[in-house]
């Protein structure tokens, strides 16, 4: 109780469009001798905190003045304090300054105030009746809003007691209350009631609907079920109580769980046998086995039933649950009832299913904000609990209310926020001076979270990555995103550091309240954490591919575990490789790693036995190679004709224009055959665009013929320039390799002007085929950079230099407190590629080097050649050409090591061995094919998915073609990633 003489000051709340008003009423109370707080004279220039000072001025004052006008009608500020004042307990009288119509100038909900109306020539004569109303208020005592208050009964005793005994903690954190905490629950008894009249209205079904965060869960199994066992509805005290069920992945086997509570003596598969009969009425006829009293009912309560649509990868066995509800509840003299409850933003998803949106409709409860009375209730009735009696600092609760009220997921967090304030509390205090050193109520959990994050070694970082990546389910938006429960076997892996690592991770998170371990497995403790973490919102949105594809492995490996292990199960193609891809950033559970083993290895007896069949297929089509092969000797003895006729018809052209015309219209007719099938050949894929011929690109070089004159094109048909220059392109020689070059200690190879046809038909993200052309020569690194080379950049503190670094690579680096890339047992000798490096480091290291990432377009050219070949060799696939998975042993090889595979240009190892980050950014939507060089997507800063290119010691032929495009996250790097450096023509 606050009395008058504890609170000096009446405070004018305002807006700045009446402050003349104002200040003439400030002169007439302060000559009647009342002190008044008012922002303009009490907050003084540079005061940091403001909103506090009127905070503490509010909590200080006996009366609020509220000015009314049109103008604080619309402000923000008015309307906070005036919530503000009323939380405290102060008197609010209105003020009516100005305006024609008195509900357009109070915020809304405040029309039937009663007001003193001032306006104009009122003023002087309605003065004496606000002194006489001033008066009246400050000989009155202040009375906090009264709360439901929780009678202690008597004991002489108690006290003595109490004194002895630490106190009980009453508030939960991130868990929802239980039945067992229904003695802590206070704040929603008016909801309960609502229930109740439901069921008592229709006790077949329920559903509570609300917001994450709303409370669902808390005011059915700590409100709702203590009050039916109180027996509000007749017989509800002998009705028998099933443990709650949610969903997850297997919602059939967590229902039969719950009902064998109560049959002892039958098992889990004879429930199982009947929950899937093909009649859709298990759940009815196991409901009714269970033994009870006459009338009694049996009461299934479902948590979290948004699991069905997120969880439950199965269509059909969603709706055969979704099926045994409805029978079971829609059945005659049922004696089930089923109460549910439902995230809101899932609540389109029942009406997905006919019978079972109409009972949502009819029989559904929304849960509303909670009241500023009830958030009060929340607050202060459990600190007075005989068995807790805490003081709450004066303030503290009007503060917890003020913030809280109005966000719909703000119960999770208050709650939070109590139990970290009781954690700190002063003795039997909770104390303003913690609730602002654990950051508020929005900045606790996310302080919290963060602390216990950073409290972990790099490598315990990493790991907590990988944990919480399993226990999140993105959903196709982020609205979306809901909670995932992993079973502990899900981090048990085949490597034992790494299973004691991730022990002590999820202990961790589990002693700090942030994860809730039970019945073997394992979940994030409210999705409050998900929303409220900035660092696990950047982990979702960076993540989320891999997030998809570890849950999909996840399924098919428990499918193919449940069945047997069949080989139909397994997987094959893209899927195995992209999940091989996936592993090299993530670590696969023992049985996730069994599934993989098994894949890769049938898919190598497959192609094993492929071979085997080819190789019979050979030596049976022998005789008919020789054939070809004489028939190739023919064509090039032609070939050989047609150039002399080139070069006749150049001759030609140094005498006449005409003449040159007529010569290439020769070539053309005469190779009229070969051209078609150039032109329409599907694995050759050589063409010469116009702009390429009118820059000269390929005529100015054609051995013996000279420069054809820039006149001479343009007078040639659309057709025949088309056709002339693909006959150039057939008769062009390639120009002579330069010499490697050494620049700071690495060899570079020069890749010569020209063009090329970028991309390939096979992948979407490879399409359409386009020409690309560069008119300057550029540098490229014959190797991959290798482990002597980066450990130079090491050695020579370039790694910790800012100025090497783009602004959100050095970001990273700092973040993560990163010394130096991870290394990788296995992958550390002199002369193999330095791997584990990340974008942001290849691009630092380059750079340190002086050079640069090749761009996409350079990197490609380098390794196809104005000829456009699949492979950096040629068209045709050879294995021993390049380290891939049929030939690496388990790593990457040192570089060089297959010479055969060498590109046009000389560069090495351009296929395979390990995937070479390049400067692209890879973007579907903003950059797509074809290629431009000048559009954004080859800028340096920036956190966008980066483009990699040729391949890696663990993938098979189709990531090996040249024009093969994978991307990644720039602050990720497995053992398959490296790098190899550009440089621009001096």
């Amino acid at each position: 109780m606050v009395t008058n003489s504890n609170r000096p000051y009446l405070f004018v709340s305002y807006s700045r469009a009446d402050y003349e008003f104002v200040q003439r009423l400030i002169g007439d109370l302060q000559r009647n001798n009342i002190t008044v707080w008012v922002d303009r004279e009490k907050l003084k220039p540079g005061t940091r905190n403001w909103e506090k000072a009127i905070k503490t001025a509010l909590g200080e004052s006996h009366t609020v003045l509220m000015v009314a006008s049109p103008d604080s009608a619309e402000s923000d500020y008015v309307a906070d304090e005036i919530e503000y004042a009323e939380l405290e307990g102060c008197a609010v009288l209105p003020i009516w300054a100005s305006g024609e119509q008195w509900h357009r100038c109070v915020p809304l909900g405040r029309g039937k105030m009663q007001y003193i109306d001032m306006r104009g020539e009122l003023y002087s004569s309605k003065l004496s009746e606000l002194l006489g109303q001033i008066t009246v208020t400050t000989n009155k005592e202040f009375v906090v809003p009264a709360t439901k208050t929780t009678e202690v009964p008597p004991s002489a005793d108690a006290p003595i007691t109490l004194l002895l005994k630490e106190p009980r903690n009453p508030y939960k954190g991130l868990k929802a209350f239980t039945t067992a905490d229904a003695g802590d629950f206070f704040g929603r008894q008016d909801l309960v009631v609502t229930l109740v009249e439901r069921l008592k209205e229709f006790p077949q079904f329920l559903a509570v609907v609300g917001t994450s965060g709303a409370g669902k869960s808390s005011v059915v199994m700590a409100g709702l079920m203590p009050t039916l066992q109180r027996n509000v509805i007749a017989g509800s005290a002998n009705w028998v109580y099933l443990p709650h069920v949610k969903p997850s992945s297997r919602p059939l086997e967590q229902l039969a769980d719950a009902l064998r509570s109560q049959l002892k003596d039958t098992s889990i598969a004879t429930i199982l046998d009947d929950l899937n009969a093909t009649d859709g009425l298990g759940l009815y006829r196991v409901a009714r086995n269970i033994p009870r009293l006459d009338s009694a009912r049996v009461v299934l309560f479902i948590d979290q039933f948004e699991e069905i649509f997120t969880q439950t990868s199965d269509p059909a066995a969603r709706e055969h649950f979704i099926g045994l509800i409805m029978s079971a509840v829609k059945e005659p003299n049922s004696i089930l009832t089923v109460i549910i409850t439902l995230r809101a933003d899932f609540s389109d998803r029942p009406m997905q299913y006919n019978d079972f949106g109409k009972l949502m409709k009819d029989h559904s409860e929304p849960i509303l904000p909670i009241t500023v009375a009830g958030l009060r209730e929340v607050i202060e009735e459990p600190a007075k609990l005989p068995d807790v009696m805490l003081e709450l600092e004066p303030g503290l609760a009007s503060e917890l209310v003020y913030e809280t009220r109005g966000q719909s997921g703000g119960l999770p967090l208050l709650q939070f926020t109590l139990d970290q304030l009781f954690q700190m509390r002063d003795g039997r205090k909770l104390t303003l001076a913690a609730y602002q050193d654990i950051g508020g109520l929005n900045g606790a959990l996310r302080e919290h979270a963060e602390q216990t994050f950073g409290g972990l070694s790099e490598e315990g970082k990493q790991a907590a990555r990988q944990l919480f990546m399993r226990l999140i389910e993105p959903g196709a938006t982020e609205q979306d995103t809901t909670r995932r429960r992993a079973t502990i076997s899900e981090f048990t892996t085949i490597n034992p550091e790494q299973d004691r690592l991730s022990r002590i991770v999820i202990d961790t998170f589990v002693n700090a309240r942030l994860l809730t371990a039970e019945d073997g497995s394992l979940e994030v403790s409210h999705e409050a954490l998900i929303r409220e973490w900035v660092r696990l919102g950047d982990w979702l949105r960076e993540y989320r591919k891999d997030i998809e594809l570890q849950q999909e492995l996840s399924v098919a490996t428990q499918s193919w575990l449940e069945r047997g292990k069949p080989e139909d199960r397994l997987y094959r193609g893209e899927t195995l490789d992209e999940v091989l891809t996936w592993m090299h950033r993530n670590t696969p559970s023992q049985d996730e790693m069994s599934f993989i083993a098994v894949s890769r290895a049938a898919r190598e007896l497959q192609i094993k036995k492929e071979e085997e069949r080819r190789n019979r297929e050979l030596e049976l089509a022998r005789a008919a190679a020789d054939n070809a092969h004489r028939a190739e000797t023919a064509e090039r003895d032609r070939a050989v004709r047609f150039q002399r006729a080139a070069r006749l018809a150049a001759v030609l052209a140094t005498v006449a224009v005409v003449g040159v015309i007529a010569a290439a219209i020769g070539i053309v007719n005469a190779t009229q055959q070969t051209t078609n099938a150039i032109a329409t050949g599907a694995a050759v894929e050589v063409q010469v665009t116009l702009d390429a011929l009118e820059r000269e690109a390929v005529s100015t070089s054609v051995s013996g013929l000279g420069q054809i004159p820039a006149t001479v094109i343009p007078t040639l048909s659309v057709d025949q320039r088309y056709a002339t220059a693909t006959r150039i392109a057939a008769l062009y020689e390639m120009p002579t390799t330069t010499p490697p070059a050494k620049f700071d200690g690495a060899k570079m190879v020069l890749v010569p002007a020209g063009c090329f046809l970028m991309g390939n038909a096979i992948n979407s993200n490879e399409r359409p085929v386009y020409p690309v052309c560069f008119d300057i020569p550029y540098w490229i690194d014959m190797y991959e950079v290798t482990n002597v080379e980066y450990q130079k950049f090491l050695a020579e503190g370039g790694y910790v230099d800012k100025q090497w670094w783009t602004a959100e690579g050095w970001r990273w680096r700092e973040d993560n407190n990163k010394t130096e890339p991870r290394v990788y047992d296995g992958f550390t000798a002199d002369r193999q590629p330095r791997v584990g490096v990340t974008w942001y480091e290849s691009y630092a290291y380059c750079k340190w080097r002086g050079a640069r990432l090749p761009t996409e377009a350079e990197w490609e050219y380098a390794a196809r050649g104005p000829d456009s070949r699949e492979y950096p060799w040629g068209s045709d696939w050879v294995q021993d050409y390049s380290v891939n998975t049929y030939n690496s042993h388990g790593k990457s090889a040192e570089v060089g090591s297959k010479p055969k595979g060498v590109s046009w240009v000389g560069a090495y190892d351009m296929a395979g061995n390990v995937w070479e980050w390049v400067q692209t950014q890879y973007d579907q939507t903003d950059y797509p094919y074809p290629y431009q060089a000048d559009d954004g997507r080859n800028i340096e800063q920036g956190s966008n998915n980066r483009v990699s290119r040729g391949g890696a010691w663990f993938v098979d032929a189709s990531y090996l073609r040249s024009a093969y495009r994978s991307w990644d996250f720039p602050a990720d790097g497995g053992s398959g990633y490296g790098l190899r450096c550009a440089r621009s023509l001096e």
